[in-house]
C-alpha cells in the first residue's frame, strides 16, 4: 500500500459520497428493514473513515516527521494528538503494515468491505514475522473469510497462525512463560482495578499454591469470627465475606507481607503519598468533623497517585488519617513552593515536589511520572537551578532530546513550552 494524495482523496471522497447518500437520511426508524439499512450505512462511513485514517498515520510514517515533535514514531504521535489509548493507535499500526504488503487485503479494505475489528485480527497475525511469508501467500483465502462472523474468523485466523508457526525455528519449551505478563488497569468511573496476568505452567502452578494457602487463612479467619458470633450453628452464610472477597483480600496480604519483609528486593515508600487538591481535603475533613456533605466541583476535584490513578476519595482519606504524610503547598501555576535546599540532583522532597505537579512525562509522552527522570528546564550547565520551578519529570528518551536543539521552558500559567530546532511549538 504506498499511500498518496490520491489515496486520500479517494478516501475522502468515498467517505462523502456515502454521508450524503439521499436513500437513507438518519430520522425516525420506519421499519426492521429502515433500522438494519440505517445500522449498515453507519458501519460503512465508520470503515470509509477508518481508511482515511490510516491513510493518514501511514503518510506521517513516511514522512518522518513526527520526530520534529520528539515522537518517537507516527503511532506515538497519533496517539497524543487524538488523545486515544496506544493499543488502539498500535492496532492501527499493525493494519497499516499489513495493507503495505497485501494489495488484496488492501483492496478490500479501501472498498469498505472489512471492519476495523476484522483487519485487528489479520493486523495481529501478519505482525507474527515467522508466518508472514505465508500470510501473503494466502492472503485471498483471508479475504475470503471476512465474510463469516467475527468470531468465527477471529478463531480461523488464530487456527491458521497456530498450525503455520511452529513456534519459531528452535522448538521453545513454553511460549506463556517467554510472554508471561501482569498488569493492573483501573476504570476511571467506577474506580475498580482489575488485574490481569499469564505465566507459565510451573511459575502459574507456584503463585497459585502460595495464592491458596492465603485464601484458605482469610477464610478461617472469617470462619472463626464468625464462631465466637454463631456457636456450633455456623453455616457459610454467616461468614463476613463472600470466596471471592477472601481471594482479594489473600493477594493484598500477599502484598502487604512482601512490603514489611525486610529482605524486600526494591525499596517502597509507605508514607501518604496521596495527591489532594485543598477543596477536596477541606472538603473530606469537614465530614470528617460531622458536617452535612457538599459536593466539590469538577474542576477542582483532585485525589490521586502520583501516578495520576484516580482513587476514592473516602478509602484515600481514610489512609491519610492512619498514615504519615507531608503537606506541600503549590502556587496558582501549579509549581510546587521549594520543600528542600538546592542541590545538584533533584532527590528525596525536591523529587517528590516535582512529582506533585505531572502525572506522565512532559513532553506528548504517555510514560507515567513514578517512572521519569527529573528533568532541569533550563540546564544545571548552564545556571538551572535544582528548584521546583525549573524542574519537570521527563523520560529517558525526551531528557536527552532537549540536548538536541530543543528548549524548553515554564510560562506563567505553569504550562510547560517546547520549541523544536526549526521554532516550531510542540503542542504538550
Amino acid at each position: 500500500m504506498a499511500v498518496s494524495a490520491t489515496h486520500l482523496d479517494q478516501a475522502l471522497v468515498a467517505f462523502r459520497a456515502a454521508l450524503v447518500d439521499p436513500a437513507l437520511i438518519a430520522g425516525d426508524v420506519e421499519s426492521a428493514e429502515h433500522a438494519a439499512a440505517l445500522l449498515s450505512q453507519a458501519e460503512r462511513l465508520s470503515r470509509l473513515a477508518a481508511v482515511y485514517a490510516v491513510d493518514v498515520v501511514d503518510a506521517v510514517h513516511r514522512s518522518g516527521r513526527y520526530v520534529d515533535h520528539g515522537h518517537m514514531s507516527a503511532a506515538k504521535m497519533s496517539a497524543h494528538t487524538s488523545k486515544c489509548s496506544t493499543a488502539t493507535t498500535a492496532r492501527s499500526d499493525k493494519i497499516r503494515r499489513m495493507l503495505a504488503r497485501c494489495d488484496t487485503l488492501d483492496w478490500v479494505w479501501r472498498g469498505g468491505g472489512m471492519s476495523v475489528d476484522q483487519a485487528a485480527v489479520l493486523g495481529r497475525a501478519f505482525a507474527n514475522p515467522r508466518v508472514r511469508d505465508g500470510f501473503i501467500a494466502e492472503q485471498d483465502r483471508f479475504a475470503a473469510w471476512l465474510a463469516k462472523p467475527y468470531r468465527v474468523l477471529e478463531r480461523k485466523v488464530a487456527d491458521w497462525v497456530r498450525l503455520n508457526d511452529f513456534d519459531g525455528p528452535e522448538p521453545r519449551p513454553e511460549p506463556a512463560h517467554i510472554n508471561r505478563d501482569v498488569t493492573l488497569i483501573q476504570d476511571h468511573f467506577s474506580q475498580q482495578w482489575t488485574l490481569r496476568g499469564t505465566f507459565g505452567s510451573l511459575q502459574g502452578a507456584k503463585l497459585r499454591r502460595i495464592l491458596d494457602a492465603y485464601t484458605d487463612a482469610e477464610r478461617l479467619t472469617d470462619w472463626d469470627n464468625a464462631r465466637e458470633v454463631h456457636g456450633a450453628t455456623t453455616c457459610r452464610d454467616d461468614l463476613a465475606r463472600a470466596a471471592s472477597q477472601h481471594r482479594a483480600d489473600a493477594l493484598e496480604q500477599i502484598f502487604a507481607d512482601a512490603l514489611h519483609n525486610t529482605n524486600r528486593s526494591a525499596a517502597i515508600d509507605t508514607v501518604h503519598n496521596i495527591v489532594w487538591s485543598e477543596q477536596t481535603h477541606s472538603e473530606m475533613l469537614r465530614r470528617f468533623a460531622g458536617a452535612k456533605p457538599t459536593p466539590v466541583d469538577v474542576d477542582d476535584h483532585g485525589c490521586h497517585s502520583l501516578a495520576g490513578d484516580t482513587l476514592n476519595t473516602a478509602t484515600g482519606f481514610a489512609d491519610f488519617l492512619i498514615s504519615k504524610w507531608r503537606r506541600v503547598v503549590q502556587n496558582a501555576a501549579g509549581v510546587t513552593i521549594d520543600i528542600s535546599k538546592t542541590q545538584r540532583f533533584f532527590t528525596g522532597l525536591a523529587r517528590l515536589g516535582v512529582q506533585l505537579s505531572f502525572d506522565s512525562c512532559y513532553w506528548p509522552c504517555d510514560i507515567p511520572v513514578t517512572k521519569c527522570q527529573i528533568d532541569h528546564l533550563k540546564p544545571a550547565t548552564r545556571g538551572g537551578p535544582t528548584t521546583q520551578s525549573n524542574g519537570a519529570p521527563a523520560c529517558q528518551h525526551h531528557n536527552r532530546l532537549k540536548e538536541r536543539g530543543y528548549t524548553v521552558a515554564r510560562q506563567l500559567d505553569g504550562t510547560i513550552k517546547i520549541t523544536t530546532p526549526s521554532g516550531t511549538i510542540i503542542p504538550t
